[in-house]
């Protein structure tokens, strides 16, 4: 068998290699045949890892976080633990990429709920409502979301990304209210973002310090209020 018909590279590049080190030149095998190697390892390792990342993310919704075991995950994956801690090498490591993956979903699926047609204010109410229906569908794996969420954000004493793009969203929602005349105009748009976000957030917050908070009710009613406070005629 050729020597070419080993290795999966351009024909043209492998004779330009020839020419330049020799045709006997081993060297050349050694390392292209060694990235190639290298590169199915890296890719089977990374598929290895989402689908652990995978596996936990449903069984953290089937079953929340703290039901969630390295050894059920294992055991569904079916590898060893020794070779789930290569990969997340704590409970801990493996909590937070999959509260930031969660939490990645649930910033675009949020920040959506501001596309589309509708009126700015009524897309102001959207965003508290399906924030309530959520709360009621997925009521512990959210409440988990919002701990390390809340928890990240007084950590680095800086709103998280997910909050940063939610709040560029509504802004540009707002802002095309104020021209298209739906919403009051004697405040800039950034300023009634921060308004509407910061109720927004403040009801998760408060759920996040108490589990018996009424966090339902309370979207629905500070979506009204939050609509209240921006439309134009306040």
């Amino acid at each position: 068998m050729d020597r070419r018909d080993r290795y999966p590279v351009r024909p043209d590049l492998w004779c330009r290699l020839q020419r330049t080190l020799g045709p006997h030149n081993f060297l050349i095998e050694l390392i292209l045949g060694g990235a190639v190697v290298e590169s199915r390892r890296t890719r089977k390792k990374h598929e290895l890892r989402e689908r652990i990342l995978e596996v936990a993310i449903r069984q953290v919704g089937e079953r929340g976080l703290a039901a969630t075991t390295v050894g059920s995950i294992a055991e569904e994956v079916d590898i060893s633990q020794t070779t789930f801690f290569n990969y997340f090498p704590s409970k801990a490591v493996l909590v937070e990429a999959v509260i930031g993956r969660l939490s990645d979903l649930l910033g675009t699926v949020l920040a959506d709920v501001g596309s589309g047609d509708e009126p700015a204010a009524d897309k102001v109410l959207k965003l508290f409502e399906f924030a309530a229906s959520l709360t009621t569908t997925q009521h512990r794996v959210l409440r988990d979301i919002v701990i390390e969420v809340v928890h990240e954000s007084t950590l680095s004493e800086r709103p998280s990304g997910n909050l940063s793009a939610l709040h560029e969203s509504y802004r540009t929602v707002l802002a095309d209210g104020q021209r298209a005349g739906e919403i009051r105009v004697d405040l800039d748009a950034t300023i009634l973002a921060d308004v509407v976000i910061g109720m927004f957030t403040s009801v998760f917050t408060n759920w996040a310090d108490d589990v018996a908070y009424p966090i339902s009710d309370r979207l629905n009613t500070f979506g009204k209020l939050a609509v209240e406070l921006v439309a134009r005629g306040a």
